[in-house]
């Protein structure tokens, strides 16, 4: 089942799917909470979540894993010094994947905004941007971000999705086209 505190940010057809027909998730972890996108089987996004850690966790570990994938932006280094936040991540990390009963994938931040962006020193406005023009399907360019976002009477395939819950959303698409053999 979702988290108690999970709101819906998609796809409001969904028919109350079990989670089991989801087919992955992707992880933006953080220090003390971390965000999650949910994907279906055909790659449209259903719901984000954003939540303490130790919930998380906890969502995690109850978490069938049959026919689901966990796609975790994995920590890479870059040459420069890191603080505490950065090894309280990993720790993270490491009890997430503990939890997790299915397939499990990393990736980094690089491969997320080569594939999106096909280029990897661009910034997480460019991959938002990537990931709009992703969702937002045929039409005229105006309508773009009306188109993938929508409004509250007319929600998009992104409605409701915010902060680190993109860069969630992010992790799981190119999770997804690596699994399919589509990464530059």
């Amino acid at each position: 089942t979702v988290p108690a505190r999970a709101k819906l940010s998609t796809r409001p057809d969904s028919g109350g799917r079990a989670p089991a027909s989801w087919a992955s998730i992707g992880l933006d972890p953080g220090p003390e909470r971390s965000a999650a996108a949910y994907l279906f089987a055909d790659g449209t996004p259903i719901e984000t979540w954003m939540g303490a850690n130790d919930e998380m966790l906890a969502h995690l570990a109850g978490w069938p894993g049959l026919q689901t994938r966990l796609a975790v932006e994995w920590l890479a280094s870059y040459g420069k010094p890191v603080g505490e936040s950065i090894f309280r991540t990993a720790w993270w990390i490491g009890r997430f994947r503990q939890a997790w009963r299915g397939e499990y994938l990393e990736v980094t931040r690089r491969q997320v905004k080569a594939y999106l962006c096909g280029d990897q020193t661009a910034g997480d406005p460019e991959v938002r941007d990537a990931l709009i023009l992703r969702f937002a399907g045929d039409g005229p360019g105006s309508e773009i971000a009306s188109r993938a976002i929508g409004t509250a009477k007319v929600p998009g395939p992104l409605f409701g999705v915010t902060g680190h819950c993109w860069s969630a959303l992010a992790v799981a698409v190119t999770a997804r086209a690596q699994l399919e053999g589509n990464l530059r």
